[in-house]
């Protein structure tokens, strides 16, 4: 897709009436978007609808995609990707920083202002604060542990139950027990202790 122009907008040479060349927003706030500086684009109002403009075309860009929800089986695990995402976001915005000239901007009418981009950096930090803490306060890993211990005390029960029954001589469980173990790996694909 070509970029937009100040034409796109309405901007127009006043002498010889043809749409204005220059990038949208050009040497404004509203980069991309809007008119340029000499056609208005410093003005408040327009100001503002084009960097609600941009915001919903980036949020429409980011979020577009439909949403796939599912019901939570194991609510602890998903914390810990809740707080891998939130990270993952925090790193996606800091690039967002990364293109700035500077973290605020001046005009005659509003005054200084804070970029967006700046706020919804400092709000990912916030929420990864706030999904770290609470991993941390409810010591995820240890239940997580516990969990998984649980499963694996149950499985060596139900093993040590059908051995019983089966009449197992006592002398060939431990065989049993480490054929069963190797087999509960390789399903597991290898990734069991």
């Amino acid at each position: 897709m070509e970029a937009q122009r100040c034409g796109d907008f309405g901007g127009k040479s006043r002498t010889t009436g043809a749409p204005c060349k220059r990038t949208a927003g050009a040497a404004t706030t509203h980069v991309g978007h809007g008119p340029c500086k000499t056609h208005g684009g410093n003005v408040p109002g327009v100001v503002a609808r084009s960097e609600r403009a941009l915001a919903d075309a980036m949020a429409r860009e980011w979020f577009g995609k439909e949403i796939d929800a599912e019901p939570v089986e194991d609510p602890l695990r998903a914390l810990k990707i809740l707080a891998g995402e939130c990270l993952a976001w925090k790193d996606r915005v800091s690039g967002f920083l990364d293109r700035l000239d500077d973290v605020e901007y001046t005009s005659d009418v509003i005054g200084s202002q804070v970029r967006a981009q700046v706020v919804v950096f400092e709000r990912a930090l916030d929420r990864c604060e706030h999904v770290l803490t609470s991993l941390a306060r409810l010591k995820i890993d240890e239940r997580l542990a516990r969990i998984e211990q649980d499963k694996a005390d149950m499985v060596i029960r139900a093993i040590e139950a059908a051995l019983r029954s089966a009449q197992v001589p006592p002398e060939r469980i431990p065989l049993a027990k480490r054929q069963a173990a190797a087999q509960l790996r390789m399903i597991d694909g290898g990734r069991a202790a």
